[in-house]
This record gives C-alpha cells, sequence and structure tokens, in this order.
C-alpha cells in the first residue's frame, strides 16, 4: 500500500492505493474503496496501468477521487460508476514527466468550484481545471533556473545541486493553506521547505530550514492557521509558524523515517504520527513536547496514516497491503476557543 484518503462526506469510507511506486517501477497498480461496516471485503476495486502513489477525495462531489499514478498520470475516478467499463469511470487529466508524489483537491470558496493540484519528482506543480468538462489545464512551473539556490552554513554552500547553471529541486508534498488558496506549503527531498504562491509561480515567499533528510508530509494546523506542522526521514516531527523560519517546536520521536503525520480534527494541539517501523504515536503539546502521550507498535512498515474529518478514528496502511483502524478515546475538545488553546500551548512549550 502506498496511500490513502478517506472520504470528506461519508467518514465510514476510506479509499487505498497499490502498487510498486519505487525508481523504476512499471508495474500495474490497483484502488480499493472500504466501508468499516463490512471491512473484510471492499465495496469496490478498480485497476490502474501504473502504480498508484497518491489519491485525495472531491470535498464537495464526495463521489470523485483525483488519483495520482508512478507513471506520472493524473486522472479523476467516478466511483459510483462501477458496474460500468471501468474507461467509463475515469477521466485522464493530462501526465507529469516524473512520478506523482501528491495529488490534491482545492477549494475556491468564492466560486464553489475545486481544481485538482499535483506535484511529481521534477519539481512541476501544476493546477488541472476540474470545473465544467474537467478538461482544461492551468500549469504552475515551479521553473528550475528561477529559483535562486539557499545558501547555508558560513561557507555559502547551496543547499540545491546546481546542473548547467538550473537548480535543481525535487519536490514530494505540499499542503494548502486553509486561509488562502492561493498559498501553499513545498516539502522537498533535500528537507527544506517552501512558502509559495500560485499567483507568483517564479520565486519563493519564505524557505524553512530545520529537517536534514526528505519531508515526506506536510500539513497546516486546522485550527490556527499559522501553523503547519511537517514530518521527516531524519526522524522528527517539527512544528512551524509561518513567519518564523526555524522551527518552533521539535519532536524527537525516537523512530525511524517518519512517514506520515496529521492533526487531529477535533482537538487543536493533537497530532498522530506513523513511521516506517510500523510504530503510531500520539502528541498533545499541552501533555508533553518531549514524550507522546500513547504510543503503540503495530506490525509491518506504515507507509501513509490520516485522521477520519470530523472524527476520532485514524488509519494507518501497511506496506504489506493491510490497513489497520483505530479509535483515541479522550481527544474531543470542540470549541470556539481552540485556536486559543493551541497558541496558548505552544507559548508555554517554546517557554520551557
Amino acid at each position: 500500500m502506498s496511500c490513502l484518503a478517506w472520504n470528506q462526506r461519508n467518514v465510514d469510507s476510506l479509499a487505498t492505493g497499490y502498487g510498486n511506486t519505487g525508481f523504476g517501477s512499471t508495474g500495474k497498480g490497483f484502488l480499493c474503496i472500504w466501508s468499516l461496516k463490512n471491512p473484510k471485503t471492499a465495496v469496490q476495486m478498480m485497476y490502474t496501468h501504473s502504480g498508484v502513489s497518491t489519491i485525495d477525495f472531491s470535498s464537495l462531489r464526495p463521489n470523485l477521487l483525483a488519483v495520482g499514478l508512478n507513471d506520472g498520470s493524473v486522472s479523476i475516478h467516478n466511483i459510483r460508476r462501477q458496474k460500468e467499463h471501468p474507461s467509463a469511470n475515469r477521466i485522464l487529466l493530462g501526465k507529469h514527466r516524473c512520478p506523482v508524489w501528491q495529488v490534491r483537491w482545492i477549494c475556491c470558496r468564492a466560486h464553489k468550484v475545486e481544481h485538482v493540484v499535483s506535484v511529481s519528482t521534477e519539481g512541476q506543480f501544476i493546477k488541472w481545471n476540474s470545473h465544467g468538462n474537467l478538461m482544461q489545464i492551468d500549469v504552475l512551473k515551479l521553473k528550475k533556473n528561477l529559483f535562486n539556490a539557499v545558501w547555508v552554513s558560513r561557507e555559502k554552500r547551496p543547499i540545491y545541486p546546481k546542473e548547467n547553471g538550473f537548480v535543481k529541486i525535487r519536490a514530494i508534498c505540499f499542503d494548502f493553506s486553509p486561509k488562502d488558496a492561493s498559498t501553499y506549503i513545498l516539502g522537498t527531498e533535500s528537507g527544506l521547505l517552501h512558502r509559495c504562491s500560485c499567483s507568483i509561480g517564479e520565486h519563493f515567499l519564505n524557505s524553512y530550514l530545520g529537517h536534514d533528510a526528505p519531508v515526506y508530509q506536510v500539513q497546516w494546523s486546522p485550527h490556527l492557521n499559522q501553523i503547519f506542522i511537517s514530518a521527516s526521514a531524519d526522524w522528527t516531527v517539527k512544528l512551524w509558524h509561518e513567519k518564523i523560519f526555524s522551527p518552533t517546536i521539535v519532536f524527537r520521536t525516537g523512530d525511524k523515517h517518519i512517514t506520515g503525520v496529521c492533526w487531529a480534527p477535533n482537538n487543536s494541539t493533537v497530532f498522530a504520527c506513523a513511521s516506517l517501523n510500523g510504530s503510531i504515536q500520539v502528541w498533545d503539546i499541552t501533555k508533553s513536547t518531549l514524550e507522546p502521550i500513547r504510543s503503540k507498535k503495530s506490525y509491518g512498515n506504515i507507509a501513509c496514516l490520516a485522521f477520519a474529518r470530523d472524527s476520532s478514528n485514524v488509519a494507518a496502511g501497511h506496506e504489506d497491503g493491510t490497513v489497520s483502524t483505530f479509535h483515541i478515546s479522550g481527544l474531543e475538545f470542540v470549541g470556539s476557543k481552540s485556536s486559543n488553546r493551541l497558541r496558548d500551548a505552544i507559548s508555554n512549550a517554546t517557554l520551557v
């Protein structure tokens, strides 16, 4: 298993993606739709011509699933058309030159429309216009020759290598700001994070230095707009403020590569993370920044992790193809002061 996504409307529905997504892989993959009401058998299965590397459900049209493949293809699957011919439930949006690392549906609330956004290994960032016939394409390229190399240390060494005068950037993950659908955080293979804007496609707005290895996932807080969190292969999870360019809090997990991190939707100070060795940890910033409040050793390597919407249910996808679901009790904290609670917890943690 390479990826999973909860349905935005039906919290009992879970999509999972499978296939070999390693370098140079050419094998096929498939998608499964599961229901927690009957976890033994998949509700639906759809085969793909390449390994599935990333998926995401639409929030406005919950029957639509965006899919990114290892061969660079980006498509939309309509899971309601399961009885028709396989080609009838799929619309190909286009193709990257390299494997797709992440796809996301981005909602423009002013016009009540959604677009599919994808990023691939070569640094190409594309917004696919899914309005109307789903085929119009708006390309937002991260142009290598227009990026300035980020310099670090006293020796002024570029953290990105240059090839023939071009800066080589390998993007892995991204997340859009909940307060501004044109601003996003981009995670890279070098460990750097960048704040970017769709309206300024030629430069970074800011860069964040703190990770020493690839960043596998980044996620804005759903409770406090200025805060986001990142998971890296350097065994750490780091919390950031968008106006501070070094990590505000560092969570040292003591495990292998951290493959996924996600905020609890119903408690502003809680997040969960998963590591490659099968460990799942739950952290509460109000309790401690040194030790997780809960830790569970699962079997097999964990490739992905996600909370269900407005729920304490979290799903973990294992590399052997199995899915584990957990209910984390005691996380319920819903109220208008949730953002203040997170702000106070961060302030207290940094003072300590």
